[in-house]
């Protein structure tokens, strides 16, 4: 009885380790940002100075434990069109990507709806650029997703 019970226990720890640190669960549906247009040889606070942003938004608190805080920025800057973190931060977690909805209101996972990611977060903290698509207006929020566990962590409605 103890053997079987040790044999589960390593068996859920394998998958959920497995889980945790593979791209396994990576959707080939989405479509993602090509960022190597940040790689210019501007730099980026060059970039940034003579950017006009167009539309911003505030990170909110999904739950007690999932929680965002800071400004998304869509900037228009002369190598195309950015998003900027500023002051973020999030609870930190595994997998973590930053994406774009077409949705407003996101409270919950099952309101995340047509979205394209511009790759996987940076940081959990501090300033950060994605580049973004030239459909970019189409897009509502910038939503801070894990992708192997399917989990909200943090929205920003873009006005």
């Amino acid at each position: 009885m103890k053997l079987l019970f040790k044999a589960v226990i390593f068996v859920v720890l394998a998958v959920v380790g497995f889980t945790i640190f593979s791209n396994v669960f990576q959707d080939s549906k989405v479509k993602v940002v090509d960022q190597t247009m940040l790689t210019e040889t501007d730099s980026p606070a060059m970039v940034i100075s003579q950017a006009v942003e167009k539309r911003s938004g505030s990170f909110t608190e999904i739950d007690l434990v999932h929680r965002g805080s800071g400004q998304a920025l869509v900037l228009e800057t002369k190598t195309g069109p950015l998003l900027q973190l500023d002051n973020f931060k999030v609870t930190p977690g595994p997998d973590l990507f930053v994406y774009l909805s077409k949705n407003q209101d996101i409270k919950n996972t099952k309101d995340l709806g047509e979205f394209i990611s511009l790759g996987k977060l940076k940081s959990s903290r501090g300033n950060q650029q994605y580049a973004l698509p030239e459909d970019y207006q189409d897009y509502h929020s910038v939503v801070i997703w894990c992708r192997a566990f399917g989990v909200l962590f943090s929205v920003a409605e873009l006005r």
